[in-house]
């Protein structure tokens, strides 16, 4: 009887082990992902029905692509179901489907888990909020009583590119090639150019936006005739709160969907100010008022103010101020060409006798296509702004990144601002009295700056 009962008692545990091991595999759904590495808790259906309320006690394999935690437990679903949570993690190196099993113990029950999905990349928008942007250099003619006056249809600016600040297997791409109003942040290209800058994608490159002049300016000259040619007297222009539009359509792809600006500056559009030269020079001179909007006290990002690094870095884009002797006729670069038949006499009048004004309506030619580095690259302090992806897009672009924290612009020739031959501004040059007892270059040539499109002044004899 005994033996009858022993052999009934190793059949009993022999039935049920292999009961055990024929309950159903529990399939798991993970869906699509779009970041590696992730993690989360997932859950499956097993159409065999087993105690609610246990708890993972043992792991036997792991294969695959996934790996699988130790804390699983089950929920009674209902006759014949039985859910079953566990935690799943991944590091996945390429895109597309993945998959990975295991088989488990649930307090002696024992089966295995079945978990695949879809690895993609994703669309993501966002921004990169840098702390400025230069939008031109213009300069100042000679004489106390001389201007040029750029109209609202003469184009000024350059053609800006990112793709330094990219890795180079990274490819940037402009989403269009119209001329569109520059806008608040993530809004919509709209052809309606209401402000005095407008953008253009550059069709002929690829990966460049150009912004140019909508608006009239005129630019005069130093308060003393004396100073003849003064670069100190130069301005740039200088945007504050310029943002770029980024879309991340897949691994090492960027789609550039042009400029907007940051609505956290309380101008609440876009905030372009200028610097004369000499406070480049030595930030410590610009009124307290302009140094107080420099500041950008209202970006909260982390950014900041404009630094005398920045201010540095500005200045670069003149070539006269970093370098007085500066020639434009030995720069190999092509950074400036000439105006033809466009010389201008700035000589003293004669002892009583009243200063000469000469005017000259100024054609633009088509700029130089000499050289092969005329443009301005420089690196500004920046952040990404990622409100609408929780994080994913930051992630992302931190991977296509060079170097992050910064963005790195390269500013070429605008085929917006040069491509139009016969554009026309109005020049008009007075000299200086005999008073001021000027010595300089009576000799003045005209120069096309053929980065941002403004005339640029220079004394020959």
């Amino acid at each position: 009887m005994k033996i009858i009962i022993g052999c009934l008692t190793v059949f009993s545990a022999f039935f049920s082990t292999v009961a055990q091991a024929l309950i159903a595999p529990v399939v798991i759904d993970i869906g699509t992902v779009y970041t590696s590495p992730g993690s989360g808790w997932y859950c499956g259906v097993t159409n065999d029905q087993l105690p609610g309320g246990l708890y993972q006690t043992g792991t036997f394999t792991n294969t695959g692509q996934l790996t699988f935690g130790t804390n699983g437990y089950s929920v009674s679903s209902g006759p014949g179901s039985t859910t079953v949570c566990v935690q799943i993690s991944w590091n996945l190196s390429t895109y597309g489907s993945f998959s990975g099993q295991e088989s488990v113990s649930f307090q002696g029950y024992t089966f295995r888990i079945l978990a695949s999905g879809n690895y993609q990349y994703g669309t993501w928008s966002g921004q990169i909020l840098p702390k400025y942007e230069i939008l031109g250099v213009d300069y100042a003619p000679p004489g106390s009583s001389s201007y040029v006056t750029y109209s609202a249809t003469f184009s000024r600016g350059g053609s800006n590119s990112i793709s330094k600040s990219v890795k180079k297997e990274v490819s940037v791409t402009v989403s269009e090639s119209q001329k569109f109003n520059i806008g608040v942040l993530s809004s919509h290209l709209s052809f309606s150019i209401t402000g005095l800058y407008a953008q253009t994608g550059e069709s002929t490159r690829g990966d460049s936006w150009s912004i140019t002049t909508t608006g009239s300016d005129t630019i005069p000259g130093p308060a003393a005739s004396v100073v003849g040619i003064n670069h100190d007297y130069d301005i740039v222009w200088i945007w504050l709160n310029p943002a770029v539009e980024l879309t991340l359509t897949g691994p090492a792809s960027i789609l550039w969907n042009g400029y907007s600006y940051n609505p956290a500056d309380p101008v609440n559009e876009m905030d372009v100010t200028y610097l004369y030269v000499y406070e480049l020079k030595n930030p410590a001179l610009i009124p307290p008022n302009v140094a107080s909007r420099m500041a950008r006290t209202w970006d909260q990002s982390g950014v900041g103010g404009l630094t005398a690094a920045d201010y540095a870095a500005i200045l670069a884009s003149d070539p006269f101020a970093v370098d007085p002797s500066y020639n434009p006729n030995t720069d190999t670069t092509g950074r400036y060409s000439p105006e033809g038949s466009q010389t201008i006499s700035y000589r003293p009048a004669g002892p009583g006798a009243q200063a000469v004004t000469e005017e000259r309506d100024v054609t633009s030619q088509t700029g130089s296509s000499s050289g092969s580095s005329n443009e301005i690259t420089r690196s500004v302090s920046a952040t990404i702004k990622d409100s609408l992806s929780g994080g994913i897009f930051a992630a992302k672009l931190g991977l296509e990144l060079d170097i992050t924290g910064t963005l790195t612009t390269t500013t070429k020739k605008s085929s917006t601002a040069f491509d139009d031959a016969g554009q026309t501004a109005k020049l008009s040059i007075t000299g200086p009295l005999d008073s001021d007892h000027y010595t300089g270059p009576t000799a003045i040539q005209i120069w096309r700056d053929n980065v941002y499109g403004s005339f640029m002044f220079y004394g020959v004899q």
